[in-house]
């Protein structure tokens, strides 16, 4: 591995960790969130808010697809905007809007993933196998941290500070996308 590939791939492998520890803490405490009043759901209807984990699959396969069309780092970046967006639905009173607004983080955040995913591979010439448990390492890293964090921000600042904790993770990826972009090495190499 060059010292380019390199640190492509480690702006890659950060941005994915914010990226998923945002993922893992809305869904982590969403389910608090819709057991309280005025949604007061039970146990058994929380659990089929999994179902939208659908519009993940619709988004691995056609952010890949526009990956492929668009390039890497600028459908990653929709993805976060998408993301991002999904989770700035959630805020909406409306349990309709809130569904919605998962369904639409979901698509966003397994796009992403697909992408981020095949960018390592796609970076790594050699060590593939290590670039690739290093990322999953750096994933569920960030679950760990940030959906532990998380609980420290629903039980102190409820939902809106989660939302406000998701969306900066989200943030602090973008830049990490553009570096991982600017610092890959150049098809000619």
């Amino acid at each position: 591995m060059t010292y380019i590939e390199k640190g492509s791939i480690t702006y890659l492998k950060a941005s994915i960790s914010l990226f998923f520890g945002g993922f893992v803490t809305l869904y982590n405490y969403i389910g608090f969130l819709l057991s309280e009043p005025p949604y007061s759901f039970r146990q058994s209807v929380l659990g089929f808010l999994f179902i939208v984990y659908i519009f993940g699959g619709i988004g691995s396969v056609y952010m890949g697809r526009r990956a492929d069309l668009r390039g890497h780092a600028c459908t990653l970046r929709l993805s976060v905007a998408l993301t991002a967006l999904g989770a700035l639905a959630t805020l909406a009173p409306s349990v309709l809007v809130k569904i919605a607004g998962l369904a639409l983080f979901t698509f966003g955040f397994f796009g992403g993933h697909s992408i981020a995913s095949a960018w390592i591979g796609e970076q790594a010439h050699v060590y593939k196998a290590q670039a690739s448990s290093l990322y999953l390492l750096f994933y569920y890293l960030g679950s760990s941290l940030a959906g532990t964090a998380g609980g420290y921000v629903w039980t102190h600042f409820h939902w809106s500070g989660v939302i406000a904790f998701v969306i900066t993770l989200l943030a602090l990826s973008g830049p990490l996308i553009f570096y991982a972009e600017k610092r890959r090495p150049s098809p000619s190499r």
